[in-house]
């Protein structure tokens, strides 16, 4: 029979465990805000706490959170198994989602759907410069990057407007609040503009292997609409049959 003594001892471990597991997660929601590829590998280096919330697709050197078509208008999310707790706030689905504007550009945003208000969470981090953006939107930690001076990597550029787009061989990224209604918000990372694979795969690593995921499925399709259907294939043999019938006639 398990005494007293061990079941505090067992008691205080799990409790120290699951603490533990507690603040792994929130250092890996911590790395989103850097809006790089360490929130990519800090999934990686936290699967089996952070799978408790969410099947993870692990690649090489990062995990990412799936979801189902980045391109759609509404199958871009990924509704966590439980909510995350995070710093006082309750996250309830994470978010990746690409726009090809073509003309203007084009447009990534990854992070969370949170079940607080905006003014929640720029609460919560008042370290950062918010601001508007536009109705009900707001910035922070907004950067740019000039393809035409890569030497200087990235600087801080706090001139982004809703509604212009970034200016040609420059890419900007930013943090990006925008309320859903009074209680819900989306956390966001963005990253717009002239966008290279070098650029894209350097900050949002996951992309590289999303593209090559839809590029499998795109072949996968066009080589079954390639292949005769079943009717492709009676008809032909009908038609024999057909020819030896008459000829068994004559």
């Amino acid at each position: 029979m398990i005494n007293r003594k061990t079941l505090l001892i067992l008691s205080s471990l799990f409790i120290c465990n699951s603490a533990l597991a507690n603040d792994n997660v929130t250092s890996v929601v911590d790395s989103f805000f850097n809006c790089d590829n360490s929130f990519f590998h800090q999934l990686k280096d936290n699967v089996e706490d952070f799978s408790v919330y969410s099947d993870l697709n692990v690649k090489d050197e990062i995990a990412y959170i799936p979801v189902n078509d980045i391109s759609s208008d509404n199958d871009f999310t990924y509704t966590f198994r439980q909510p995350i707790n995070y710093r006082g706030l309750v996250l309830t689905s994470y978010l990746n989602k690409y726009i090809n504007t073509y003309n203007l550009g084009k447009y990534y945003y990854w992070g969370f759907i949170v079940n607080n208000s905006i003014s929640d969470i720029q609460n919560k981090f008042e370290q950062f410069s918010w601001q508007p953006f536009s109705e009900n939107t707001f910035i922070t930690n907004s950067q740019r990057f000039d393809n035409q001076k890569q030497n200087k990597g990235w600087e801080n550029y706090p001139y982004s407007f809703d509604g212009v787009a970034p200016r040609a061989n420059t890419t900007e990224k930013m943090i990006y609040l925008e309320k859903i209604n009074d209680n819900q918000t989306y956390l966001l990372c963005s990253l717009q503009g002239d966008i290279t694979k070098d650029i894209l795969y350097s900050i949002h690593p996951d992309m590289q292997y999303i593209a090559q995921e839809l590029a499998d499925k795109i072949k996968a399709k066009n080589k079954i609409s390639e292949e005769p259907s079943q009717d492709d294939i009676q008809a032909p043999i009908k038609m024999m049959n057909d020819e030896t019938k008459v000829n068994k006639d004559m």
